[in-house]
């Protein structure tokens, strides 16, 4: 290296700035810009964007910045709904829903189109529609002022796929199966209610929020059984997770979903209602089996019931994938891509996947040689060494040779 050539020399840019976006190879923009760019200034001077024909531009950019273009002014709503004005669209709220295709008619007039508020750790909602199977549409409202919550989860009776929809830092993320995508829309205001549309298809799954925004998911749905749908801390299933916020308008098809089981209400038990908790001895000395008894030398287990008859154990009261610390006290895992989604349950330190270790803020490969007793590291990278070999990774001898 010349040390007269300035360091800057080794930072040039060959391919240019892209401003609102990336193009792909496929043509595609990724991580597309929606709003205005001012001000962009390069070693200090100021870059003209007075001529666009000098630029090579696509898609839709103009000069100055416009406000936000008004869709209600084209009478997209009925008279008796207030418009909304979105990017990209508008919204219609009638007063208990926030879209309709018409007028504002349909207003209560079932018990189950009124919300529900699920605020604590007893609170769930559980329906199970009969005979629901792909294609089918999924329609619902929330609202909550939560950033990180799980809102809603269907399961199918073909358990290795399930559908969830959650907020992550603002922003709506829907789940099929084990892969995931961010649906690009605003960051939800709080406290406002949101619509959201899933449509089931025989290879594709397509979410839909307020009628505007959408991301679709490739999945083979092809004969595939709804089995139940849920929000919160749902006893007997496979994803339970607390949902802070309200619920209306559950329907399959259009067709509003009747409740089939909801969490104690704590301000009265309703009759037919049953939520205990035994406390069981466990001795650790003995294989007998637990026995509800006082006994001082053995471990205490709380198991709650629920259900009419009290035949159903409650969900475990844990903190979810992907968060820390003791429930109700969860906290999201915050960690760089490359990192576990799981991070440390006890004090939320990110941790790295299996033969890799920690540095400089990302996940590097432990690379152990043919010295070293296993592939894993430890957290600072040192391979454990067999015989005479030595260095971080086992690959030398003890006169700094090369293991052969």
């Amino acid at each position: 290296m010349d040390l007269s050539v300035p360091c800057f020399r080794f930072l040039d840019v060959y391919s240019g700035i892209f401003l609102g976006g990336r193009p792909a190879l496929s043509g595609k923009v990724e991580q597309g810009f929606s709003g205005c760019i001012a001000n962009l200034t390069l070693n200090d001077e100021l870059v003209e964007f007075s001529s666009l024909a000098e630029m090579d531009v696509r898609g839709s950019v103009r000069e100055g910045c416009a406000h936000r273009r008004d869709f209600c002014s084209s009478g997209a709503c009925s008279p008796n709904a207030k418009c909304i004005s979105r990017w990209n669209g508008v919204n219609c709220r009638c007063p208990h829903s926030t879209h309709h295709n018409g007028s504002c008619t349909a207003e209560l007039s079932s018990v189950h189109r009124r919300p529900l508020t699920l605020t604590d750790d007893e609170s769930f909602v559980i329906y199970r529609p009969p005979n629901v199977s792909v294609p089918f549409t999924l329609s619902f409202e929330f609202r909550t002022s939560r950033h990180d919550v799980q809102i809603i989860v269907a399961e199918f009776k073909q358990r290795n796929t399930f559908f969830k929809l959650e907020v992550d830092d603002g922003l709506m993320k829907a789940w099929l199966g084990l892969s995931s995508s961010m649906i690009e829309a605003p960051e939800l205001h709080s406290g406002t209610w949101t619509r959201v549309d899933v449509e089931f298809r025989e290879e594709e799954v397509q979410t839909t929020v307020d009628g505007i925004y959408s991301v679709t998911s490739k999945h083979s749905m092809f004969d595939k059984t709804l089995d139940v749908l849920y929000a919160g801390l749902a006893p007997s299933t496979g994803h339970p997770s607390r949902f802070d916020g309200c619920l209306r308008d559950v329907a399959i098809n259009a067709v509003t979903l009747p409740i089939d089981e909801k969490g104690k209400d704590l301000s009265a038990t309703r009759a037919g209602q049953c939520a205990r908790c035994k406390a069981f001895a466990l001795r650790t000395d003995s294989a007998s089996p637990p026995t509800p008894r006082e006994d001082t030398t053995a471990i205490v287990k709380a198991v709650c019931l629920v259900g009419t008859n009290c035949e159903r154990s409650a969900a475990i009261q844990i903190c979810p994938h992907g968060f820390w610390g003791r429930f109700p006290h969860c906290e999201k895992c915050v960690c760089a891509e490359g990192f576990q989604t799981q991070c440390d349950k006890n004090n939320g330190e990110c941790l790295c996947p299996k033969f890799q270790f920690p540095l400089h803020g990302r996940c590097v490969s432990c690379e152990c040689g043919y010295g070293a007793t296993s592939l894993q590291c430890s957290v600072d990278g040192q391979c454990q060494c067999s015989g005479q070999a030595s260095g971080r990774r086992c690959d030398r001898c003890v006169l700094d040779h090369h293991v052969s």
